[in-house]
């Protein structure tokens, strides 16, 4: 039986951050429309819904031509 952590010891004081985050990445995966092709919103739908399935958290950021225009919140 061990009485320590097996663990090697940190390289500098940010190792207990870096390990406290490193579970929390942002991964973007950007989607293009295509004014051609029809449904895409349904694809974008289900893609948010397989990610949400999986236990990720989901963000979906407009920006195609026919996106209303930003507002400030306040």
């Amino acid at each position: 039986m061990r009485d320590f952590d097996s663990r090697p010891l940190p390289l500098d004081q940010a190792d207990g951050l870096r390990r406290l985050f490193a579970r929390n990445r942002v991964k973007m995966i950007p989607v293009v429309s295509n004014p051609h092709v029809a449904f895409g919103g349904v694809m974008l739908e289900r893609l948010c819904a397989g990610f949400t399935e999986l236990g990720l958290q989901v963000l979906v950021v407009d920006a195609s031509e026919r996106a209303s225009a930003p507002s400030s919140w306040r």
